[in-house]
């Protein structure tokens, strides 16, 4: 009995720590630079911001990005300069991990997530469809000058072997 109890729980320690290798090996292999661009060699997901901040007109304020998901990713902090906000997708396809152009099943589902940071239960939630062009979605108001925000972008759906999801858009803040 003993020996049986020793040999599981053995089995049991093995495991999670093999599993908890991976996932620190993983993590290692995932490259963010000074301006928040992520880049993960082994998953072949990214995301860049396409600019620090654009003024639009004195009263809005726009970070674009570009993101290539196949599962999901988390952007870098950034603040808001109004209270209110709205996520813009200018362009999604799909593509392969080289960024070629491929065929998917049109309606597929994803989410952009604006999150306050270190606040529970802070979602913004907006989902779109890929493929799409210039789609607008407005997250309301409530949001803080002086909180940092990310983006969390998830895909809603499974995709086919080899396929991404690639997006650009931009948060607007007015």
């Amino acid at each position: 009995m003993f020996k049986r109890f020793s040999f599981s729980f053995f089995s049991f320690c093995l495991v999670t720590v093999l599993s908890m290798s991976s996932v620190f090996a993983s993590n290692d292999n995932q490259y963010i630079d000074a301006k928040g661009n992520y880049y993960n060699p082994i998953t072949k997901e990214s995301f860049t911001w396409k600019n620090d901040s654009i003024s639009l007109d004195s009263a809005r304020t726009a970070k674009s990005f570009t993101f290539t998901i196949r599962n999901s990713l988390t952007s870098s902090y950034f603040r808001l300069s109004r209270s209110n906000a709205k996520i813009i997708m200018t362009t999604a396809y799909f593509c392969n991990y080289q960024g070629d152009i491929r065929s998917g099943n049109s309606g597929h589902r994803y989410t952009i997530n604006l999150q306050r940071k270190a606040t529970l239960f802070s979602g913004n939630p907006a989902q779109f469809t890929c493929p799409t062009t210039n789609v607008t979605k407005n997250l309301g108001s409530g949001f803080s000058k002086t909180s940092q925000y990310s983006i969390y972008i998830t895909n809603n759906d499974s995709l086919s072997p080899g396929l991404y999801i690639h997006g650009e858009g931009k948060v607007v803040a007015w």
